[in-house]
């Protein structure tokens, strides 16, 4: 084994289809929030002991560098770019194959690092188990090779904690595609402590694979694509380590000879010119040439700009971990800074979620400040009568059996699962801590304490409708798995977060029923989509019927029935005088209502949709019913459609509340947008149960 560190491509097969970038970096696109979402969450599920209860916290240092003049040469040069950049050149020219769909940015890459600033983000876990594992495979490694796993292996991942955030391993390519040359390099310090690597009660003997050492484990790789340099062929993926020579004897009993890279426990000095250097147990990533164009449509920044956006996001997706208190299960500590031509440009300070997403972090703690046990004791009677009033609910899901012929570490049991959802009704006006992004969605969170998505708002996952928020605001959070029970105590959350595990693509943006994981191991004839769907609907309706306020009915309005009448949803024709008069639509412009405080009237903007198949011009009746589900009972209120609000030649108004609808002059879109006024003059209307409606289409004219 040479001491020397060298970027090592190994030769491609003489059948290998040359091909471009490598297809597993394509679900991310190398934004601060695609990379510190993976980043994290990896250096999260690192926790060590194994299966331990330890309510100790995985500590995460997140540093931004930027490197100019001769600190960028001494970087490039310590970590063998003379070397490297031939290869990266070398895709950059390749244009037969797939090799010219390389993305644009590598090209650009190239200029930038030679020309501008050269800019690092660095991961650092603690409290963590380091990169652990033999070089190669071996029989005798009776613990999940966390080493090969990370710098030889595929969409493979080597997590098998029960809340944990990743399942297909897919984190380390988000690495590469954050750097503009995709090129990541590694220092782990392997965690000796007794007993911190246990499987199935056996201690795993460190001295087999580490000779006696455990500090600096240093290993560069890069996912180029296929190449060609001097008439060499080279395979797409790259590593800067130690030439190791190996002979293999196939089973046609042929001897072959290949050239591997292992890793180097390098000296202090080494790692540390690559900002590298650690003393504790854990791993040190550090993505060579992070692009800001891609989040600031701006190379040259000064660091306070990146730092301030990765505290930002990083609040954004990990409150939940960073929110948890140490005597529950799980949790996580972030710092964040920035160093500039080796000196701190940033100072490193602990993230506190409440100066990023203040509402949901105080939602959260009133939650957890509630109980001593989570989920038992989760008090469910709170309403939501007034802004700033808060409302808990369990809602019970329920969780399919997993096939019969699965691998064993796959199957599990039908059960029933407690999620928590807690639910906040918000003024955003008045409350200065609302971040406007995440109003009127449900926080998704499991295990390991990352939001999955804010969901059933703006941008929902397609299919998954929005919450009926009856024309109030809201924050809310759903916990479900491990986050709201500890694994290690109630099996329901080991199955459920097993579940919705599987829910999730590659980069854990989303729960869904599509996923090959979830075709995969849950029987069709179970009816697991259906009862998705439905899990899915309970959390969205829960909100809704937290939201939606029941008033007694007196003999006067309702003060709260003039402030807070709603119109929910949209509406569709009830006549059925023609065939497609069913399909005219109409929908209320929810963010453009006005309110007049001092007569009580409303203007509400509205959109109605003619059916692609209309020949005839009609007319339409504008109503209100109501919709309750105490009573399907329909009601009318007066209200009138001022003359003036009809927007375009597809219609007009005949009588109030009636709308003429002219085929020939529709727009493209077929839509007519008007708005009509509301007064509430009646008595013993519930303004909650109350919908709009389009009535009776009336053919008028027949061409």
């Amino acid at each position: 084994m040479s001491d020397q560190l060298e970027w090592i491509f190994p030769e491609r097969h003489p059948q290998d289809f040359q091909e471009g970038s490598d297809g597993n970096q394509k679900a991310f696109d190398g934004t601060i929030d695609s990379v510190l979402r993976e980043a994290i969450q990896n250096a999260s599920d690192a926790k060590w002991p194994m299966y331990s209860d330890s309510d100790t916290k995985v500590k995460i240092k997140v540093t931004a560098i930027k490197l100019t003049g001769t600190k960028k040469d001494k970087y490039l040069k310590t970590m063998g770019w003379s070397e490297l950049k031939k290869h990266v050149e070398a895709v950059v020219k390749n244009s037969t194959g797939g090799a010219d769909l390389l993305p644009s940015s590598i090209k650009k890459g190239l200029k930038k690092i030679q020309e501008g600033p050269l800019y690092l983000l660095r991961i650092e876990d603690f409290n963590t188990s380091g990169l652990f594992g033999y070089e190669t495979a071996n029989d005798d490694d009776l613990t999940p090779n966390a080493f090969r796993a990370v710098h030889f292996a595929a969409g493979h991942s080597v997590n098998k904690l029960i809340g944990s955030g990743g399942s297909f391993g897919m984190g380390k390519y988000a690495l590469m595609k954050g750097s503009i040359i995709q090129t990541v390099l590694y220092n782990s310090n392997i965690n000796k402590t007794k007993s911190s690597f246990l499987e199935d009660s056996n201690e795993v003997s460190l001295e087999s694979f580490t000779n006696g050492e455990y500090k600096n484990r240093f290993l560069g790789r890069t996912v180029l694509g296929t190449h060609e340099i001097d008439e060499n062929k080279y395979g797409k993926e790259g590593w800067f380590g130690s030439s190791h020579e190996v002979e293999q004897t196939n089973t046609s009993g042929y001897l072959n000879k290949h050239t591997i890279a292992s890793s180097k426990w390098a000296e202090d000095s080494f790692v540390s010119d690559l900002y590298l250097d650690r003393n504790e147990a854990g791993t040190s990533v550090i993505i060579v040439g992070y692009d800001p164009d891609k989040d600031f449509d701006n190379y040259d920044l000064d660091l306070s700009e990146i730092v301030e956006e990765m505290k930002r996001k990083i609040a954004i997706n990990f409150w939940p971990a960073m929110s948890k208190k140490d005597s529950l299960h799980g949790g996580i500590e972030i710092e964040v800074g920035g160093i500039e031509n080796g000196n701190i440009k940033e100072n490193f300070e602990v993230i506190e979620p409440k100066n990023y997403v203040a509402s949901h972090n105080m939602l959260y703690k009133f939650y957890e400040d509630s109980l001593e046990d989570p989920i038992n004791d989760l008090d469910q009677n709170g309403e939501l009568r007034g802004p700033k009033d808060t409302a808990a609910r369990v809602i019970n899901v329920s969780i399919p059996k997993t096939d019969s012929d699965l691998p064993e570490r796959y199957k599990h049991d039908k059960t029933d699962h407690d999620v928590a959802l807690l639910v906040k009704y918000v003024d955003p006006i008045t409350d200065g801590n609302i971040n406007e992004a995440l109003l009127n969605k449900i926080a998704l969170v499991r295990g390991p304490g990352m939001v999955v998505k804010y969901e059933f708002g703006d941008h929902s996952t397609p299919g998954r409708g929005k919450v009926k928020r009856y024309n109030k605001d809201f924050i809310a959070i759903a916990l479900v798995g491990a986050f709201v029970q500890n694994p290690l105590k109630e099996i329901d959350a080991q199955i459920a977060e097993k579940y919705f595990t599987h829910c999730e693509p590659p980069h854990h943006d989303r729960w869904e029923d599509e996923t090959d994981a979830f075709k995969a191991i849950y029987p069709k004839h179970h009816g697991p989509n259906k009862l998705f769907k439905e899990n899915m609907d309970k959390l969205r309706d829960a909100v809704s019927d937290l939201l939606r306020e029941e008033f007694e009915v007196t003999s006067n309005i309702p003060r709260e029935m003039k402030m807070m009448l709603t119109f929910p949803g949209e509406g569709k024709a009830q006549g059925a005088t023609d065939k497609e008069s069913k399909n005219f639509r109409i929908k209320i412009e929810e963010k453009n209502i006005e309110f007049n405080k001092n007569n009580g009237i409303y203007k509400i903007p509205v959109t109605l949709t003619a059916p692609k198949s209309i020949t005839k011009n009609m007319s339409v009746k504008v109503g209100i019913s109501g919709d309750s589900a105490k009573s399907t009972e329909k009601r009318s209120l007066p209200f009138k459609i001022p003359k003036a609000s009809i927007k375009g030649k597809g219609g007009k108004l005949i009588a109030d509340n009636i709308v003429y609808v002219n085929h020939e002059e529709l727009n493209r879109k077929r839509q007519i947008n008007f708005s009509f006024v509301v007064s509430t003059p009646e008595v013993g209307i519930d303004p909650f149960s109350l919908g709009i409606s389009v009535d009776d289409p009336i053919v008028l004219e027949v061409h």
